[in-house]
């Protein structure tokens, strides 16, 4: 019960995250658990009349110990990008199973190597959301695409970016088929973005690359 919870019980938990015999985690992992937890507990005083007695006072006894025993901590910075040989591959074996595929990888990846755009973003661009006869004040076409709710803190639901359409980008966006050229929400990519991680991490698996996240996209599309 929650109102019931001691620093013993954090600790027996955050020990059983961390060296689970079947799923061991990583301290940052635990920790992210434990920010969750902390989240409705401090919520809970203020919500419900029979949670008077509920805090996050077991969480904060508990956190010196987690820390010092290595049971929770900060995630570590990934350094990790795609080498041209590994997007080589990638690419290669996406083209070929994109010919039987609703789901075109291939230009996906492309996106994002382009972008730096998440997966979940890039899944969900309609094309109602790109402005391509925006014009700067000097008259110069200056084509922008809107991304919608983007990852954030706070306000996720209200966080709505403009972006450059880039050439690259731009004959990207041109490929992809219309079903209802007439209707603006028809999405770019009309994939589900699970989808898109399940296909990305199942060529990873065929082609024996490991430590490579879609996400590493993102990183290399910065530092190119």
């Amino acid at each position: 019960k929650a109102d019931e919870l001691k620093k013993a019980d954090i600790i027996d938990y955050a020990k059983r995250r961390r060296f689970d015999a079947e799923n061991p985690v990583v301290p940052a992992t635990v920790n992210q658990d434990l920010c969750y937890l902390s989240g409705v507990l401090k919520y809970a005083g203020s919500a419900w009349d029979d949670c008077e007695e509920v805090s996050v006072a077991a969480i904060e006894a508990a956190r010196p110990f987690l820390v010092k025993h290595n049971l929770l901590g900060k995630s570590e910075p990934r350094t990790r990008l795609p080498t041209a040989d590994e997007l080589d591959r990638l690419i290669a074996w996406h083209v070929e199973k994109d010919k039987r595929s609703k789901v075109r990888m291939v230009e996906v990846i492309l996106f994002s190597l382009e972008s730096t755009r998440r997966q979940s973003e890039i899944c969900s661009i309609r094309h109602g959301d790109i402005d391509w006869d925006r014009v700067d004040a000097q008259g110069n076409a200056t084509p922008m695409y809107l991304c919608r709710s983007m990852k954030h803190p706070t306000r996720k639901a209200t966080n709505h970016k403009w972006f450059p359409v880039t050439a690259n980008l731009a004959e990207i966006i041109r490929r992809q088929p219309r079903l209802a050229p007439d209707n603006p929400d028809e999405r770019v990519f009309p994939f589900r973005a699970k989808t898109v991680s399940k296909r990305y991490t199942d060529s990873k698996k065929a082609l024996g690359i490991t430590n490579l996240r879609f996400h590493d996209n993102r990183a290399e599309a910065i530092t190119r």
